[in-house]
C-alpha cells in the first residue's frame, strides 16, 4: 500500500527535491559529465612556457561564426601574415586564423591559441613598443601549435602539446630562445608591471580633467 503522507510531500515539494528523488531511485540520469565545460585552446604561460590544451566538442572543420566576423589586429595580422610566407607557405589554412589582443588583463598568460575558432589571442601587456620585439617569435610559437593541432594526441594517451615533433618546428624560429631567457629573466613580469603602472597613470589623467 502507497503511503499518502510521502506521496503528498513528494507532489508540494520543489522540483529540485523531485529531480534528486528521481535521480536516487535512477529515473533521471545524470548529466554531470555532460555538463562538464571543456574548451579547446592552447595557452603560453610565463613560469617557463607551461601551457595548456583544452577541447571542446566541435571539430576543427566546423567555423565559429562569430569568430569570422572579428578582424585581425593590422599590427599582429602583417606579423602573422610575414610568419606564414617565410615558415609554412604551404599551410593555406593558417590565413583563417584571427590574431587579436587580448581584452583582458593578464598575469602569467603571454599567448593563446584556439585551433577550434580559429584565434589566437596575444596579452595586452605586450602592446607597446618596447615589447614588440617579442611578437614575432611568440606568435610562430602558437603558429606552431595551430599546425600540428590534434595531430600530437594519439589515441588513450595524454596529448604531448610540447613533444619533440613541436620542438623541432618550435628550433625552426631563430629568436625562441632570445624569448625564453626573456620570460626567465623577469621580461615579461616587468611588462606587466609597466602595464599597470601606464593604465594607473591614464586613470589619473582621467579624473583631473
Amino acid at each position: 500500500m502507497i503511503d499518502l503522507v510521502w506521496f503528498e510531500k513528494i507532489l508540494k515539494g520543489s522540483s529540485r527535491a523531485i529531480s534528486q528523488i528521481g535521480e536516487q531511485l535512477r529515473l533521471f540520469p545524470t548529466s554531470t559529465n555532460a555538463q562538464r565545460k571543456n574548451p579547446r585552446h592552447h595557452t603560453t604561460k610565463s613560469n617557463k612556457h607551461l601551457h595548456e590544451k583544452k577541447r571542446t566538442h566541435t571539430t576543427p572543420t566546423k567555423r565559429n561564426h562569430k569568430s569570422s566576423r572579428i578582424k585581425s589586429d593590422p599590427q599582429l595580422a602583417r606579423i602573422w601574415e610575414s610568419l606564414i610566407v617565410e615558415y609554412f607557405p604551404h599551410e593555406p589554412r593558417l590565413r583563417d586564423y584571427r590574431v587579436i589582443w587580448s581584452k583582458r588583463r593578464q598575469l602569467r598568460t603571454l599567448a593563446s591559441c584556439n585551433i577550434d575558432s580559429l584565434r589566437v589571442r596575444v596579452a595586452q601587456e605586450l602592446d607597446h613598443p618596447r615589447h614588440h620585439c617579442w611578437l614575432a617569435p611568440l606568435l610562430y610559437h602558437e603558429m606552431c601549435h595551430a599546425v600540428l593541432g590534434d595531430s600530437v594526441r594519439q589515441k588513450g594517451e595524454k596529448a604531448r602539446w610540447h613533444g619533440p615533433e613541436f620542438r623541432a618546428l618550435e628550433k625552426r624560429h631563430p629568436e625562441i630562445p632570445e624569448l625564453d631567457q626573456w620570460i626567465r629573466s623577469g621580461g615579461w613580469s616587468s611588462a606587466v608591471r609597466s602595464h599597470r603602472a601606464r593604465e594607473a597613470h591614464a586613470k589619473r589623467r582621467a579624473q583631473g580633467s
